[in-house]
Formats: C-alpha cells, sequence, structure tokens
C-alpha cells in the first residue's frame, strides 16, 4: 500500500492557504460570539475554517519537519550510534523498550509503596501487574540485545517465536492478577487520587501512550518479526491498562457528584481490559506454535 502524500503547492498557494486559513478562522470566532449569519452561512464557515486549518497545519508540520531533518541529519550521519539508533528501526524499538521497562519497575515500586502505607488492596495488586511487565519486558530487551548482531534466519525466527509463545503465556497469567485488582475496584476501593493538575497531566500521557500503541501494532505487523511484535503487544496490554487506571483516578477525583456508577464502569472497562489482554495472550500462544510449526515442516 502506497503512502498517501500531500500535493505539492507552490508558495504563492500556500500562502493563499494560510490567509484563507485566517480569515475564516477569524469569522467563525466572530460568529460564535456574535452570531451574524443565518444558520446556512455559520455551517459553511465553520466547514471551511475547519478545513483550511486541517490542510494548514498539515503543510506546516511536512514543511517544519523537513526543516529539521536538513538540520538534525548532518549530526546524525556523524555519530555512528546516533545514526544505527534513526536508521534501525529493530534496534531502535529494543533500546526504547529498556525506558519502558525503567518506568515500568517506577510505578511497580513506588504504587507498591503507596499500597503499604495507605494499606491499598488494589494499588498492591498494580504493583504486582506492573513487575509482571517488567520481567516481560527485561527478557526482550536481554534477548534483542543477544542476537542484535545476529542475521535473520530460520533457527533466530524460531527462538523469536518462543519468547513471542513465552510472553503470550505471561499476558494470559497477568490476567489473573488483572483481574483480582478489578474485582477490588467494584468491590472495596476506587482508584487513586491525584494532587491538583497532576490528574490531567496523567491523561495527557495516558491518552499519547494508548494512540503510540496502537499505530505501533499497526505499524510492526507490517516487519514480520515476532521479537518486535511480541514488544509492542506488551506496550499494547501497558496502555490498556493506563486507560483503566486512569479512569479509576477520574472517577476517584471529580465522581462524588456524577450520576455514573463508579463501580459499574470500573467493572465494565475493567472486564474489556481483561478479555482484551487475555486475548492477545491466547493468540500469541496459539499463532507461534502454528508458525513454529511451519517452519519445521519446510526445513
Amino acid at each position: 500500500m502506497k503512502k498517501m502524500k500531500l500535493p505539492e503547492l507552490p508558495i504563492k498557494f500556500r500562502l493563499l492557504l494560510y490567509f484563507f486559513t485566517l480569515i475564516f478562522c477569524i469569522l467563525s470566532i466572530t460568529e460564535t460570539v456574535y452570531g451574524f449569519f443565518i444558520f446556512a452561512v455559520d455551517i459553511v464557515i465553520y466547514v471551511m475554517a475547519a478545513c483550511s486549518l486541517a490542510a494548514t497545519c498539515c503543510y506546516l508540520i511536512k514543511d517544519g519537519i523537513g526543516s529539521i531533518k536538513k538540520i538534525v541529519r548532518p549530526v546524525i550521519e556523524g555519530n555512528a550510534l546516533v545514526n544505527k539508533i534513526y536508521s534501525d528501526y529493530r534496534f531502535r524499538t529494543v533500546l526504547f523498550t529498556l525506558f519502558s521497562f525503567l518506568i515500568n519497575i517506577f510505578y511497580a515500586v513506588s504504587n507498591g509503596i503507596f499500597g503499604i502505607i495507605n494499606r491499598s488492596p488494589w494499588l498492591g495488586t498494580l504493583s504486582a501487574y506492573y513487575i509482571f511487565l517488567s520481567i516481560m519486558r527485561f527478557g526482550t530487551v536481554r534477548y534483542g540485545r543477544k542476537v542484535s548482531k545476529e542475521k535473520m534466519n530460520k533457527d533466530l525466527v524460531i527462538q523469536e517465536l518462543k519468547v513471542y509463545r513465552h510472553t503470550g503465556i505471561l499476558l494470559a497469567l497477568i490476567t489473573i492478577a488483572l483481574s483480582g485488582a478489578v474485582i477490588l475496584l467494584v468491590n472495596q476501593e476506587g482508584g487513586q487520587s491525584y494532587y491538583g493538575y497532576m490528574i490531567f497531566v496523567m491523561a495527557m500521557y495516558t491518552f499519547y501512550k494508548a494512540i503510540i500503541a496502537v499505530v505501533n501494532i499497526v505499524k510492526v505487523r507490517k516487519l514480520q518479526s515476532p521479537l518486535l511484535v511480541t514488544i509492542r503487544n506488551i506496550g499494547y496490554a501497558d496502555a490498556l491498562v493506563s486507560v483503566l487506571s486512569l479512569q479509576t483516578a477520574m472517577f476517584a477525583s471529580f465522581g462524588e457528584n456524577s450520576d455514573v456508577d463508579p463501580g459499574v464502569m470500573n467493572g465494565i472497562t475493567g472486564a474489556c481490559v481483561c478479555i482484551m489482554i487475555l486475548a492477545i495472550g491466547i493468540y500469541m500462544i496459539y499463532s507461534s506454535g502454528r508458525k513454529i510449526k511451519r517452519i519445521q515442516n519446510e526445513s
């Protein structure tokens, strides 16, 4: 599938686009405040403002990325390690997984400490979950470093598929700890409260992590590397539980006057997250066994 590209626009047409974007944005803001025009004209103004603003943002981002690449590329090519990180997607993925591993360790320790201080079974169970994630990520990083200099062959693919299968087993097992956490949410306590505006910071980070996890899964499927798929599946499971944790924190912080029952909502979301992670683990176990048999039969 070919990537969609923005059509090339001469500078005079880009300036014209930016001018019309500015005009329609001013009109839309003015119309929102004062309401000069009839409804049909409002719709036209808002649609034109949205479309022109979207196009403008795309071209500005494209130009910005192009300019940054021209400045940064000589620096990247002048450093062997930085160039390898930039050009080798597999190496970059394994390296960044190390940072994710450290973040999981931090979450495991912090949730464990707060769980002991506050006598919170929910935080204790969440700590156990992040310990499991840390083990999985450590295993993938260790294996990735071990085979980083080897060329891809059938034996290496089988080894990666075995790592893929073992991770699937751990993901299936982690559902047990996660199910316990969901039961605690429904029957005993709500989520963790954050001080001040920290809840909004955590919300932005969670949404970023969830979007990146989905994008990475789509991207890595095309590379046919079991190790990279393993790493991205772990990241996806991490993002799912982060969404659940954020929801519980939102209810704990703002749910006092809400008509929605936090226990019911946390139970529904928690059950969906558990089912999705369990399904990923089962699929990894099944697909790895099937692929290993197929490769062995071809030998």
